[in-house]
């Protein structure tokens, strides 16, 4: 199942624009900012392949650009966090270890610039437990 949603991702890739010099990127600093910021996040759970899809388009038209291959294979999870005013939910890639759980809580890094790719953005991503914010 992961390799047919490592596939779909690497054609949405492919059609998205190719990776350029960075004076030449059309990568939308809103879109994919240099640095993250981070949240605390619930997970909701798994992510499944369809979201995944949907919302890596979605990411892709944001940012203007393409997301870093090296990121495509990797599980995802949805989660839920709060700005202080308003939800909102996201997927984000999970790194490392085992996935975590619905009601976990964790810490979530936005999306942002690739810096070995600068053309290319990296997804929002989990970097630790909720309780590392």
């Amino acid at each position: 199942m992961r390799m047919r949603i490592a596939a779909a991702l690497a054609a949405i890739l492919a059609a998205a624009a190719p990776v350029r010099a960075a004076d030449d990127c059309a990568l939308d600093p809103v879109g994919a900012p240099d640095k993250s910021f981070f949240v605390e996040a619930v997970v909701i759970g798994p992510a499944s392949d369809e979201e995944v899809m949907q919302q890596t388009r979605v990411a892709i038209e944001r940012a203007h650009a393409p997301m870093s291959p090296k990121y495509v294979a990797l599980p995802r999870i949805d989660a839920v966090y709060s700005d202080g005013v308003h939800s909102h939910r996201t997927i984000a890639a999970v790194l490392d270890g085992p996935l975590p759980k619905a009601g976990d809580h964790v810490k979530l890094a936005s999306r942002r610039r690739d810096p070995d790719q600068p053309c290319a953005f990296i997804p929002w991503t989990v970097v630790g437990k909720g309780t590392d914010v």
